[in-house]
């Protein structure tokens, strides 16, 4: 069996009026899900904290 790995994602909100949810379009040649939306993230480093992971990820997009 394969050893997890550790991944964070975000999900970012604008403004609660107007409610926006912002996501990222994945490359069409990725080799998994490509061309679908997702939340923005990846995978977080061993010694990194989820929130830092999500944000670094996120920044990354």
């Amino acid at each position: 069996m394969k050893t997890p790995r550790r991944s964070a994602s975000l999900l970012l909100l604008r403004h609660p009026d107007d409610p926006q949810v912002y996501r990222v379009e994945r490359r069409h040649d990725a080799p998994f899900l490509g061309g679908y939306h997702a939340f923005p993230g990846g995978m977080a480093e061993a010694d990194e904290a989820p929130e830092a992971a999500a944000l670094r990820e996120t920044w990354e997009e």
